[in-house]
């Protein structure tokens, strides 16, 4: 990761990064057979150091297409980061059905909000 200054500016209390993906580790999180591009490694650890150096306190981690539907590694991530801190944008399909839609937001771990 690129060395990251502090801003000029102090941010405002709460800020929030509404929109970044999480990739990795791919020994853990492999990557969707029919992605269109292969981005290197971004993990927890690396954007906490970014948010604390610029100042954001929220994030809405965003499910990356390199995942497909396995929203694991974004899942991971949010419970990370915190409930209290965190919620997720994941990816769906047609096959989640009404079950699978209760079933991933009973386990995830942080509000949850999926689109197909």
């Amino acid at each position: 990761m690129h060395q990251v200054s502090p801003p000029a500016e102090t941010p405002p209390k709460l800020a929030c990064d509404c929109h970044f993906h999480i990739f990795g580790p791919y020994d853990r999180y492999p990557l969707s057979p029919g992605r269109s591009y292969s981005p290197p490694e971004a993990s927890v650890p690396q954007y906490l150091a970014l948010a604390r150096t610029v100042g954001i306190e929220r994030v809405v981690v965003v499910q990356p297409s390199i995942y497909g539907t396995d929203n694991a590694c974004t899942l991971d991530a949010v419970a990370a980061f915190g409930r209290e801190r965190a919620v997720a944008v994941a990816v769906i399909d047609d096959g989640f059905d009404a079950a699978a839609r209760r079933k991933l937001l009973a386990d995830n771990p942080a509000r949850l909000y999926g689109f197909s």
